[in-house]
């Protein structure tokens, strides 16, 4: 299963709504759909309740090579 990236025009696959609502999310997925990916936004249906989830659009970042070390000079 692939996650697709945030589309701010995205419709509902179910009832084809139109009002999307989206939340930040800044934690990997407990289901491992894309381990490497720490950020994403869940999408939720106003009209028929369907949710997904999709990438934040920087979200081709590998965190496995962040590095959160500060440069001491």
């Amino acid at each position: 299963m692939t996650m697709d990236i945030f589309d701010p025009k995205a419709k509902c696959e179910k009832c084809k709504g139109e009002e999307i609502a989206t939340v930040y999310c800044g934690h990997p997925l407990p289901d491992k759909i894309s381990p490497k990916i720490k950020e994403h936004l869940h999408r939720q249906c106003k009209r028929c309740g369907f949710n997904w989830v999709e990438k934040c659009l920087n979200s081709e970042q590998d965190i496995s090579v962040i590095d959160l070390k500060e440069e001491k000079r």
